[in-house]
């Protein structure tokens, strides 16, 4: 299965950087899953949220391609980090792609699907958009270890391992 990335998107955020990031996962994509026929299409837009525009996700027979059209509101990205958008896009696309390898109309049997999810989840893991510095950082937080030595471990600038801090404290 081959892997394509677009990107449509406004000036808030970094999805053009993050959607090079994506393309350059495509050719371990492919060869992971190269017994899968078709396409893999992902398009990653940043939009105002007032156009209440959603992700979608579709499966094309007659060019064998699934479809999957991720949309962020830009007030969501404004102000993030990179590794913040890494999160959001990483959690976005894993769930959307959940849902469109499960299309009826996909010809692919459940191995096939399983084997799509499990390549697609490699690659965010790759490229840190899942499991990358920040939830390194959440991890080492919750086990009790000082702000400085996470920030150190991580890369995190100490102002966001600081964020991370204050945020974990809110939510328990």
């Amino acid at each position: 299965m081959r892997l394509t990335v677009t990107t449509d998107t406004g000036p808030v955020g970094d999805l053009r950087a993050l959607a090079d990031e994506l393309d350059d996962q495509a050719a371990a994509f492919h060869l992971r899953t190269s017994d899968v026929p078709g396409v893999l299409g992902v398009c990653l837009r940043s939009l105002p949220q007032e156009w209440a525009r959603r992700s979608t996700t579709r499966f094309v027979q007659r060019d064998g391609a699934l479809d999957v059209d991720l949309v962020v509101a830009e007030e969501r990205l404004a102000g993030a980090t990179l590794d913040e958008q890494r999160e959001v896009i990483g959690a976005g696309l894993r769930d959307l792609l959940r849902r469109g390898v499960a299309s009826r109309t996909a010809p692919w049997d459940a191995g096939q699907r399983a084997l799509i999810i499990d390549a697609a989840d490699e690659a965010l893991g790759r490229l840190g958009w899942m499991g990358g510095r920040r939830d390194r950082a959440r991890q080492m937080l919750m086990a009790g270890s000082p702000l400085d030595d996470v920030s150190d471990a991580t890369g995190l600038q100490l102002t966001e391992v600081e964020t991370l801090y204050v945020t974990l404290c809110a939510e328990t």
